[in-house]
């Protein structure tokens, strides 16, 4: 594993609260589909309703948003097994789960710990150090 991919998971917990926001969106966009029958009439050339076009949206959407929860899952498992083949201190492996499972930053991290910010910062780094060079 290279660093990257410890920041993985934020980056895709990222991603699926954007396209939930998206799908909030676009749900509130076309709420007027679900109650006016009209709208079932096909529309233009294409010969799909907007209901018809509004469904294919939201079912890209949600299967957008499945498919990285099942990233996330995967990259998860990859982390908690680079984590326990590498780390034999306790602490150190829970400040780990914390910065890269549960997206905590460094200072929530700390603190919840009882540690000086700069140690967590650096047991982190030294780790990442570690595991990126046994895996290159």
């Amino acid at each position: 594993m290279v660093e990257r991919d410890f920041y993985e998971i934020g980056r895709l917990q990222g991603t699926v609260k954007s396209l939930l926001v998206e799908l909030e969106d676009y749900e509130e966009h076309f709420s007027y589909c679900k109650s006016n029958p009209i709208q079932d009439m096909p529309k233009g050339g294409s010969g799909k309703s907007v209901y018809d076009l509004y469904l294919e949206g939201k079912v890209d959407l949600e299967s957008r948003i499945e498919r990285c929860r099942k990233e996330i899952e995967y990259q998860r498992k990859r982390v908690l097994r680079c984590i326990d083949e590498h780390v034999t201190d306790e602490d150190t492996a829970l400040m780990l789960k914390y910065r890269f499972i549960n997206n905590k930053n460094v200072e929530d991290i700390a603190q919840r710990m009882g540690y000086d910010r700069s140690t967590v910062y650096k047991r982190i780094k030294r780790f990442l150090k570690v595991a990126t060079l046994r895996h290159s």
